[in-house]
């Protein structure tokens, strides 16, 4: 998982935790610990879909992001 490269596009889009949280249906500090892999927690793959969407991303940035190690 490349969560940094999630951040950069982020900011690119000028999207903020808050935002990304409220499209989650999480708070600010659960879209946090998932973004740090605080308590290894990470995203659903739901979740890692709406992520696409909002940032659109392709389907090779988010499996970049999402799914490699």
């Amino acid at each position: 998982m490349d969560y940094d490269l999630l951040k950069v596009k982020m900011k690119k889009n000028k999207v903020t935790y808050e935002t990304m949280a409220k499209l989650l249906g999480l708070t600010l500090n659960g879209f946090a610990n998932k973004i740090n892999r605080t308590n290894s927690s990470g995203f659903y793959v739901d979740e890692a879909n709406l992520i696409r969407q909002k940032l659109n991303l392709s389907q090779e940035e988010a499996f970049t992001i999402f799914f490699n190690n």
